[in-house]
Order: C-alpha cells, then sequence, then structure tokens
C-alpha cells in the first residue's frame, strides 16, 4: 500500500481459502502491517520486523439477506460534548431495527441503544445521541437486526472527544513581563480565560471566541503581580481546567 498522509480503504479477499464456517459462526483475523523496507513478503509473513504493529480482530459470518440496504451512516461529535449518531437506509417489510454499539477500542463492544423500524418499506432516517462520549476516541456500529433472527453490523465510525487539559497550553512558563494561553479547538466556540491569585482571588478574566485550530491570547503581567505561582483557568464546553503559572519577575 503507498505512503498517504490521509486514510485508506483497501479491501482483503481469500476467494480460494477453503473453510468450514456456517453462518452464524466467528472466527478471527490478524493484521500485521509494516514498512516495505522490512522485508515482510507474502512468503515470509511472519517473525521479526524492525517496526509496524500487529492487531486481531473479530470477524463474524453472516451472508444474511437482510430487509435493509443502502445504509448510510455517520457520526459526529457536536461542540466536544455529546455524539450525534445518523444514518439513511432503504427498508422492506421484515427490518427489525438496530442496535446502537459503543467500544472505546473497536474491538470489545457494548449495547448503547435500540432504534425499532416500523416495519414498512421506503426510505428512512434515524438519529441516535450519545450524550457521553469516552475522553479520546469512540467508536460507533450499527446491529442490523432481522426479525427471524439474522443480524449484520455497519461498518465502524469513530468520533475524537478532546481533553481539556491537553487543549490549554502556557508558554512561557515562568513568565515574566507577559503569558501566552493556546486553546486548541476543533470548531469556533466560547471560552473565558482566568487568572487566579495564590489567595484564591481572581485577578483577571478575559472572554476569547475559539477558532478552528489553535487560538493564542496574551496576558500581559500586571506590575502588582508578584513573583509567585499563579492559576490559569479555563473554561470551556461546559468544563473547567486550572494549569499551574510561575510569574517570575527580574
Amino acid at each position: 500500500m503507498p505512503s498517504s498522509g490521509v486514510s485508506q480503504n483497501f479491501y482483503l479477499y481469500w476467494p480460494l481459502a477453503t473453510n468450514s464456517f456456517a453462518v452464524g459462526d466467528s472466527t478471527w483475523m490478524r493484521v500485521r502491517i509494516t514498512s516495505a523496507s522490512a522485508g515482510m513478503t507474502a512468503s515470509h509473513p511472519t517473525g521479526y520486523f524492525m517496526n509496524g504493529e500487529v492487531e486481531d480482530y473479530k470477524l463474524y459470518v453472516d451472508n444474511y439477506p437482510l430487509a435493509a440496504s443502502n445504509l448510510q451512516f455517520n457520526a459526529a461529535l457536536i461542540s466536544n460534548s455529546y455524539a450525534k449518531l445518523n444514518w439513511t437506509v432503504t427498508e422492506d417489510h421484515g427490518s427489525g431495527g438496530y442496535e446502537i454499539e459503543k467500544s472505546n477500542d473497536s474491538r470489545n463492544w457494548t449495547m448503547l441503544g435500540l432504534s425499532t423500524s416500523d416495519g414498512t418499506t421506503g426510505n428512512k432516517k434515524y438519529e441516535y445521541t450519545d450524550p457521553a462520549p469516552f475522553a479520546g476516541i469512540t467508536y460507533y456500529r450499527l446491529k442490523l437486526l432481522g426479525v427471524s433472527g439474522n443480524n449484520k453490523y455497519s461498518e465502524v465510525r469513530s468520533v475524537k472527544k478532546l481533553i481539556l487539559s491537553d487543549m490549554v497550553s502556557i508558554r512561557p512558563n515562568p513568565a515574566t513581563t507577559v503569558a501566552t494561553i493556546g486553546i486548541e479547538s476543533t470548531e469556533r466556540t466560547d471560552a473565558v480565560i482566568s487568572i487566579i491569585g495564590s489567595n484564591g482571588k481572581q485577578l483577571y478574566e478575559k472572554k476569547v471566541l475559539t477558532n478552528i485550530g489553535q487560538t493564542l491570547t496574551e496576558i500581559p503581567v500586571r506590575p502588582d503581580w508578584a513573583t509567585g505561582v499563579y492559576v490559569v483557568r479555563v473554561q470551556m464546553y461546559n468544563e473547567t481546567v486550572n494549569k499551574k503559572l510561575i510569574i517570575q519577575k527580574k
């Protein structure tokens, strides 16, 4: 596979491999990825290689003709707070509905909720909200239910919830004349920056509208702020993070 800065999709086939699997069985697939220069080939797929990784995936044998087709499934994180899932699908008589499943590692799944079908034919639209995605990456998939007990799974979608403490930076720290507060954000949103003294009193406050990417806000060190430890408090996405700021006067 060629190098790329964007996600790529590759389809794997074993048309000549024989097996004894029955519909409803499961098996495991091991995927090993390394650079071409490491020397892994079809005739030498195992052993030690200088780089890369190995991942195992559970596969289900599910050649079922379900009464749902043309599924388009999407997931999006809203305000770094909750995930909104939506999907469109063409249903025939016999569609049983959809279980929404959630995972933090794309391997171990738990049921998040259920959307039932009204049993009629036609193009349908569904929405579901997850109020509490995991910190970091959350994976979602749909389990398509057949009324006869036959099921299939959708493609996996993911959202990334940023951790507020990782989104806020201070430089330089210690600061002498000015401190620059950096806030990383995936959308334009309101933030409030405060400076708290060692006595717990608020010394400074500024409201900021963040940009997509990094927003930098300069805070001049006031003459009456003595050398010592202060707290930079940032409030956004209905969350609060406190970071230590050291002021060191010359």
